[in-house]
């Protein structure tokens, strides 16, 4: 009967269902990165991301020496292979730093430590991101079929590799900073 009691009295009392840390440091993590996803898929948003990026971008393909054209948000080469690239929302880099923000954010760490993570995400994912796009257009300069192969598999496996070690690099250099 003691056994009964405490059953129903943890059922009828929600606050006694303390979520352990990590459910709730996973459910916390998705809140925050539904609301940047949310936020980010604003067509103001979308267009300033897309517009800065292929801006950005072409000015990396000049600084290499290819010659291109920009024409909204599209790059095109103007010799070579003559391809061209439509720069799109998932182009911007900002769906992996979206999720590198949110599990720093809602990791149980001092607010600064957290700022410099999510700057480091920033920089991070944004530079790898401008090399990636100049890297694939450059290869498609050469190649159709490897810039194919290369967008397709080799830079999405990359860009999950890097929101994975630059988070668990992350956690490495927090853990070293409250050890102090």
């Amino acid at each position: 009967m003691n056994l009964m009691k405490r059953k129903n009295h943890t059922l009828n009392n929600p606050s006694s269902f303390p979520l352990k840390p990590i459910p709730k440091y996973l459910l916390v993590s998705f809140l925050w990165i539904l609301l940047f996803v949310l936020i980010s898929l604003l067509p103001w948003v979308q267009e300033l991301l897309i517009v800065i990026t292929t801006k950005l971008t072409n000015v990396c393909l000049q600084i290499i020496g290819l010659e291109t054209t920009v024409t909204g948000n599209q790059i095109a080469l103007l010799s070579g292979s003559e391809m061209k690239f439509s720069i799109i929302p998932d182009c911007t880099g900002i769906y992996p730093f979206l999720i590198l923000a949110a599990l720093i954010i809602s990791y149980p760490a001092t607010g600064k430590l957290r700022l410099w993570g999510v700057m480091g995400a920033f920089a991070t994912t944004f530079l790898f991101n401008y090399a990636r796009l100049t890297l694939l257009i450059f290869i498609g300069y050469s190649s159709r079929e490897y810039f194919q192969y290369a967008h397709v598999f080799i830079f999405q496996i990359t860009f999950i590799l890097l929101i994975v070690l630059y988070f668990l690099w992350w956690l490495s250099w927090i853990y070293k900073k409250t050890k102090k």
